[in-house]
């Protein structure tokens, strides 16, 4: 690649320019009151809490420092928000959801916008909160507010992912890309999982892979009950042959802990025949199976069933 030099005062005012830039930005979001909104519904109590002001500090010491990214980003975002979900700053270490953000500018971007349009989130995660309870009571539980990380895209995933632990939903937004039926499916389908790990025996036994196969499906069957036109890849349906390898797998590795073989099924695997979203899909597929045989179970009921007996209610055999 051929270098280019430039004179030291252009570059001294460019990056003068540039700064100036995103204090401005960064002075008019701290401004703005960002406090934790409390949200009653159907007799539960949800803390919506924006983490804005962590991403803030990582941008600002970039701006101010030569600090290596990846150890600002956990020093200043990853170790305090880990501490107030788990209590310690090193459970989300390595979470995918905490990548470090490599380009400031666009991050300072994607937090202004959001800042913008917190109103209309918390609008849109009050419906649908109250979609979700109205279907299948829970606890009481804090909902984390994270941007995406700008450097990678979530055109795939509609503006919105997430993940739910310890009573908590950490949601991961991008400003340009979600809409308001894809954070309130992603929200539904993390709610499902939080009312799941906090009422059946999820933390009192460990979770082999069939739990975690039926785990998914349930939250997915769980989000397409609320809102029958949410259509998304992880559940498209596999293909005869496609299942067939994916089921075999799942059987043969059933009672596994191993998290090379959740991996797989995630991310796919060429070597095994596995598709990304194998976890998902086949899921999904099963619990599909499983209501059309009940189809006058409860809700409630089907969600603390455990797994082994779903499948044996399915065609699905472990045999």
């Amino acid at each position: 690649m051929k270098k280019i030099f430039l004179p030291i005062f252009i570059i001294l005012i460019l990056f003068g320019c540039s700064n100036d830039k995103a204090n401005s930005i960064t002075e008019e979001i701290d401004s703005k009151n960002h406090s934790v909104e409390i949200v009653n519904v159907n007799d539960q109590v949800f803390e919506i809490i924006p983490t804005y002001s962590y991403y803030l500090d990582y941008i600002s010491e970039q701006q101010s420092s030569d600090t290596n990214k990846d150890e600002s980003f956990y020093d200043t975002v990853i170790a305090p928000i880990s501490n107030e979900v788990y209590g310690n700053k090193f459970s989300l270490n390595g979470n995918i959801h905490f990548s470090t953000p490599r380009s400031i500018s666009k991050l300072n971007e994607y937090i202004n916008q959001l800042n913008e349009m917190h109103s209309e989130i918390i609008h849109i995660l009050k419906e649908g909160l109250k979609d979700s309870t109205d279907i299948l009571s829970g606890g009481d539980y804090k909902i984390y507010l994270i941007p995406y990380n700008p450097d990678e895209s979530s055109l795939y995933m509609e503006g919105v992912a997430g993940f739910a632990d310890k009573g908590n939903i950490v949601l991961q937004l991008d400003p340009y890309q979600f809409t308001k039926d894809s954070l309130k499916s992603i929200l539904a389908h993390e709610y499902h999982h939080a009312v799941y790990m906090e009422f059946s025996d999820y933390n009192t036994r460990l979770h082999h892979l069939l739990d975690s196969v039926l785990m998914e499906g349930k939250a997915d069957l769980f989000t397409k009950i609320i809102y029958p036109n949410y259509s998304v890849p992880w559940i498209e349906p596999l293909s005869p042959d496609t299942s067939e390898i994916v089921w075999n797998y799942i059987k043969e590795n059933k009672y596994s802990y191993k998290i090379e073989d959740i991996t797989n099924l995630h991310f796919g695997s060429g070597t095994d025949g596995l598709p990304q979203w194998s976890n998902y899909k086949m899921g999904y597929q099963v619990m599909e199976s499983y209501l059309s045989q009940n189809p006058n179970m409860s809700v409630e009921d089907w969600t603390f069933l455990p797994a082994m007996d779903i499948v044996d209610g399915t065609e699905y055999s472990l045999k």
